[in-house]
Parts: structure tokens; C-alpha cells; sequence
């Protein structure tokens, strides 16, 4: 009976205790109480960290090689003042991604955060270029000091590496190759005259000349052989001067040239044309098909100049000129053009030149006019012929001549005792002035000669002009 109200106190006294001591954990608890160790310390409440990261950063999207530059930024959300920041990088890949300078554990920038503040640490990275697009997950762990713990404290975290590798260009495509030309149709070998050649540049009959003949073969792709090439002149007015009219050639290749020449002369013409001479070229084509062509060439042919002069008579009058006639004859066999006939040298002819204009063959013009001398005595002048031939040329023929031309000698008029004038010669001496009855004969007699002399002169040519119209009215009618 005492042991039992013995434990009923004690048990009592316990309780009791136990609302005195604790009165808050005991209050505080609702439900059947838990059985307590002396041994094991209380459980401590469990907050949230103070420190979290915000952001990271890196400065280039496309590493390859080259360091790059991670930027963490870490934030203190708590309400203790946290100090000796520092972070730490785990979860390198070695061969793909690793630290720069070896250092995984670098101080927060500042070290000490208060309440809502921010600070920032940098790691530099090497990135290889074997690693290609993608992330990498770095463990970061951070460790600190709280104004409120006398322990280190430390959080960790993940940072998300994103790693954008440039996307590299395709190769650049090759060019096609161009096609091939397409096979050309094999066309039929065509030989022509590319182009002739003269020796000279006017061809006149009995003149020998060399015709140069370039023959062309016109196939892009046959050759030609055993060619024959005939030279004729269907009216007969070209000849070979040496040799034959005719020539082999062996082989003339696709687009290839040749040349053949050959020396002519032009006879028989009557009048200028332009007589044509046929190439008679016949060929075997590589296929032995004969084939045969006849182009022509039209050689403009002209005839010799034979312009003449005949009859020639120089001789003086005996009244200090001369007298020249003579004849021009056309002895050719074609027309000339703007004749003119004119005197040049030591004398002057009184009419001047003579226009003639055209010339027909065989026609004569008589020419016959005074000629006034420039100087006494023997005198040289020349016949000049100035025409226009029957291919448009210009051409001039030059006759020389010389006569000899006395100065007129004309005696002083004696005009005896019966004087139509008796005047007296003014003299001067130095005695005064007086006068002199004997006529001045000499001044009397160079007047009267110079009057006769013009007198003579007007007479001859009006003389010379009759004989003249009277011989060419005899012409006419002749004709």
C-alpha cells in the first residue's frame, strides 16, 4: 500500500515539473507525447537558404577554342548579413570544357552582402571545338559566414552552360561542267574565191600582169583533194603569158586557204570593158564524191595611151614674135576626156590655152597662134597636153621646142625739106637757157616704129583669125 502511493507521488511531482520547467513545448504540443532521448539534442528548425543565384552569363554564344567568360550573379534574400563569400565549380568535362587558369574557387565580388543585396563572381572557360551545340550543368557551391551562426554555411547550386557553335556553311556547290558542244552536222565541203589580187592597178592591153587567186574551203569539218583548178576567158581577151591555165591541188583541209597565181596579158580590145574569166575548180569531198563550182572574176581592161603631136612649125615673123602651129592626134583606141592644149616657157601666146574636151580616137586638132617672146634670142617652151584617159586618170604629155626670136629693127623716118612739125629742142647750159631749131629725129623715128609695130601685130592676128574659121569651115564640110 505505501509503494503504490509512493509512485502516485512521484509520477505527480514529474508532471509537475514538467509544466513549470516547460510550459511552452508542453502547451505547445497537441497529442500523445513522443518518448524523449537524454542523449539526442533537440531537432533545430530547417529555413531556406539566404543566398540563391540569379543569373548566369556568358560573354560569347560561339565559343570554339577560344576562352569565354562565365558571370554569376548571386543574390542574399535573407535578413542576416553574410560575409566571406566564396564560389566554387564542379562538373568540368576535361576534354571538352575546363577552366582557364586552373582556378575553381574565386571570391564573390563584394565578399560581404547584406539584406537584398547582389554580388558577382567571373570564371573564365575553355570551351573545345570538338564540343558542339548543346548545354552543360556546372555544380556551384557557395560558401559564407552569418552574423547570426558561428559555423561556415554553404548552399549549392546548378548553372546551366548554354554552348551555341556557328553553323557552318555548306560547301559551295560545284560548277557544273558545261555541256558539250554539240555534234555539228557534217556539211558538204563548198571551195570559193576569198579574194583576188592584181600586180597592178589599171590593166591595159598588151601589159602582162600576175592574178593572184585565194581559194577557200568552207567545211567546218570534211577536208577536199585531188582539186583542179582552169583559168579560161570565154571572149579570148586574156591569155597566159608563160606557162598553162591550169593547176592541181592535193588537199585543202576544212577551213583552210590556198593560193594560185598566174601571169596574164589582155589583147585584142576594141574598147574598155570588163571581160570576165571563169575558175573552173572540180574536187572530191572525203568521201570521195565529186563535186564541181564555176565562179568568175571581172578584170576591168584599158587601152594604151597614144596621144601625138605632128606637124610642128616654131619659126619668127621677123616682127620680134614667132609663129607656132602644130597638130594633136588621138591614135588610141579609147576616148579622152578635158583635153587641154596650152604653151609654156619664154614665150606668151596671144590667145591663150585651147580647151579641146573630149578627144575621140582618131581625131586631129589643129592648133596655130602668135607667140610673144619674154626675152630675145633663142627661146625654149614646151607643148603641154593635159587630159583625163578612159579609166578617169589624170595624165599630162609635154612637148619641148625652141626657135630663135630677132629684136625688129626699124629704120628712122626721113621726112626731107616739107617737116609736118619743125620744133625746137629746149636746151640748158651755163651760159642760161636757150633754144635749138634741129629736130630730135631719133625720139620722132622710135615713135613711129612703136605704132607701126602695133599696127603690124593687130593685122597678123586678125589675118591668123580668118585663116583660121576658113579651115575649120573647110573641116566641117569635109566631115
Amino acid at each position: 500500500m505505501r509503494k503504490r502511493i509512493f509512485a502516485t507521488t512521484t509520477m505527480l511531482a514529474v508532471l509537475l515539473a514538467l509544466f513549470v520547467i516547460a510550459p511552452g513545448v508542453v502547451g505547445a504540443y497537441e497529442g500523445p507525447m513522443p518518448a524523449m532521448n537524454p542523449l539526442q539534442p533537440p531537432a533545430a528548425t530547417i529555413e531556406p537558404d539566404p543566398i540563391i543565384l540569379v543569373s548566369s552569363v556568358i560573354n560569347n554564344h560561339n565559343p570554339g577554342n577560344e576562352t569565354v567568360y562565365l558571370a554569376l550573379t548571386f543574390s542574399n534574400v535573407g535578413t542576416d548579413t553574410l560575409s566571406n563569400l566564396r564560389v566554387t565549380l564542379s562538373g568540368f568535362r576535361s576534354s571538352e570544357i575546363m577552366s582557364a587558369d586552373g582556378i575553381f574557387t574565386r571570391a564573390l565580388d563584394p565578399a560581404t552582402l547584406g539584406p537584398t543585396q547582389q554580388g558577382t563572381v567571373t570564371f573564365p572557360i575553355v570551351v573545345s571545338g570538338s564540343f558542339g551545340t548543346g548545354s552543360v550543368d556546372l555544380g556551384v557551391d557557395v560558401q559564407y559566414n552569418s552574423t547570426t551562426s558561428a559555423f561556415n554555411l554553404s548552399t549549392l547550386t546548378t548553372a546551366t552552360v548554354n554552348i551555341v557553335r556557328p553553323v557552318p556553311p555548306p560547301p559551295p556547290e560545284p560548277e557544273p561542267e558545261p555541256p558539250p558542244p554539240p555534234e555539228l552536222p557534217i556539211s558538204v565541203p563548198r571551195v570559193i574565191i576569198s579574194r583576188h589580187q592584181l600586180s597592178v592597178d589599171n590593166v591595159y592591153i598588151g601589159q602582162p600582169f600576175y592574178l593572184t587567186i585565194t581559194l577557200l574551203n568552207t567545211s567546218r569539218n570534211m577536208n577536199v583533194r585531188n582539186m583542179e583548178v582552169i583559168i579560161t576567158d570565154p571572149e579570148g581577151i586574156f591569155t597566159p603569158v608563160v606557162g598553162v591555165n591550169s593547176f592541181f591541188i592535193e588537199r585543202l583541209n576544212a577551213q583552210e586557204t590556198t593560193d594560185i597565181e598566174i601571169q596574164l596579158i589582155a589583147r585584142q580590145l576594141k574598147e574598155n570593158v570588163a571581160p570576165s574569166l571563169v575558175i573552173s575548180i572540180a574536187y572530191e569531198d572525203s568521201r570521195n564524191n565529186p563535186h564541181t563550182t564555176s565562179p568568175s572574176l571581172n578584170i576591168p581592161v584599158f587601152t594604151q595611151l597614144r596621144l601625138e603631136t605632128a606637124n610642128i612649125n616654131f619659126y619668127e615673123d621677123g616682127n620680134g614674135s614667132a609663129d607656132l602651129s602644130f597638130e594633136v592626134q588621138n591614135r588610141g583606141l579609147a576616148p579622152l576626156s578635158n583635153l587641154i592644149i596650152r604653151i609654156e616657157g619664154d614665150v606668151v601666146a596671144m590667145e591663150g590655152e585651147l580647151f579641146v574636151g573630149t578627144f575621140a580616137p582618131g581625131a586631129v586638132e589643129f592648133f596655130d597662134d602668135m607667140m610673144i617672146p619674154l626675152a630675145f634670142g633663142e627661146v625654149h617652151a614646151e607643148i603641154v597636153l593635159e587630159f583625163e584617159d578612159s579609166a578617169g586618170v589624170p595624165g599630162e604629155l609635154r612637148f619641148p621646142i625652141s626657135t630663135f626670136i630677132s629684136e625688129p629693127f626699124f629704120r628712122e623716118p626721113d621726112f626731107g625739106d616739107d617737116d609736118i612739125w619743125s620744133g625746137e629742142e629746149i636746151w640748158v647750159s651755163d651760159e642760161g637757157m636757150g633754144t635749138d631749131t634741129t629736130i630730135n629725129w631719133l625720139l620722132w623715128g622710135l615713135i613711129g616704129g612703136g605704132a607701126l609695130l602695133l599696127a603690124a601685130i593687130i593685122t597678123i592676128g586678125i589675118v591668123r583669125r580668118v585663116k583660121r574659121k576658113k579651115r575649120e569651115a573647110e573641116d566641117f564640110g569635109d566631115d
